[in-house]
């Protein structure tokens, strides 16, 4: 399924949205925890690039309609 926006879910409790590289801090918080990243096969992050790589590779594999992945609010 190709989409030309990214796609913005809502509900009460939460928004599934684009994750920005404002998001960094939040997901080097999560994925630099080994508790987080032991299940799938990674290191911790040690750095915030790390994380802004990450949200770029994710929205690069949007915008080639390859994969889609939600930051949660």
């Amino acid at each position: 399924m190709n989409f030309e926006t990214f796609p913005v879910l809502k509900t009460e409790r939460f928004i599934l949205r684009q994750m920005l590289i404002e998001d960094a801090p939040a997901v080097f918080e999560i994925f630099s925890d080994a508790d987080v990243t032991k299940d799938i096969g990674e290191d911790p992050f040690r750095s915030i690039e790390q994380a802004e790589g990450l949200i770029n590779f994710m929205n690069n594999l949007f915008n080639e309609n390859k994969s889609i992945r939600w930051g949660i609010i």
